[in-house]
């Protein structure tokens, strides 16, 4: 009698510990399936940042061309007008002065 009872609470004790157990592991599957969505999500975000990164990197790129072209295109023109001017200036005075000498 008092064996089948020690019986009985061994069973019900590897029972629980079965429960337990199988409890843990559930647990320890939500916890990896978390960490996995989690991951998931880090690894979108990521995604996300690098193409917005990428994105203000090409804009970045395509005003500083635009500028570079700009101010090129202006201050080349500038140049050549302002290069031509003095020129002629200069020759013309030159000119006057030798022909007053002579």
């Amino acid at each position: 009698m008092l064996l089948l009872l020690l019986l009985l609470l061994l069973l019900l004790l590897l029972l629980l510990l079965l429960l337990l157990l199988l409890l843990l592991i559930l647990l320890l599957l939500l916890l990896l399936l978390l960490l996995l969505l989690l991951l998931l999500l880090l690894l979108l975000l990521l995604l996300l940042l690098l193409l917005l990164l990428l994105l203000l990197l090409v804009l970045l790129l395509l005003v500083l061309l635009l500028l570079l072209l700009h101010h090129h295109h202006h201050h080349h023109h500038h140049h050549n007008h302002y290069h031509h001017h003095h020129h002629h200036h200069h020759h013309h005075h030159y000119h006057h002065h030798h022909h007053r000498s002579q």
